[in-house]
């Protein structure tokens, strides 16, 4: 179940990179943020429920700074 989260994860951050510098978040954006968001959050309670806290902050950096890119772009 871990290597299915992780690669998961690994596979939908790409697509956000890739999302983010050739189409930037014009439609698409809520959709990814959306799915980094649920995602991580799955990746950083599982590997906190089993005492990997280092791993689950590091997800929950990773969730955060995937997602930045588009707060950025909202307008104020």
């Amino acid at each position: 179940m871990r290597q299915i989260l992780s690669t998961l994860f690994i596979i939908i951050a790409l697509t956000t990179l890739f999302e983010f510098y050739f189409i930037c978040g014009m439609f698409t954006g809520p959709i990814m943020m959306a799915a980094i968001f649920l995602t991580g959050s799955i990746n950083t309670v599982y590997s906190a429920y089993y005492r990997r806290l280092n791993e689950a902050v590091l997800y929950f950096l990773c969730m955060i700074s995937l997602c930045i890119g588009y707060l950025k772009m909202l307008p104020v």
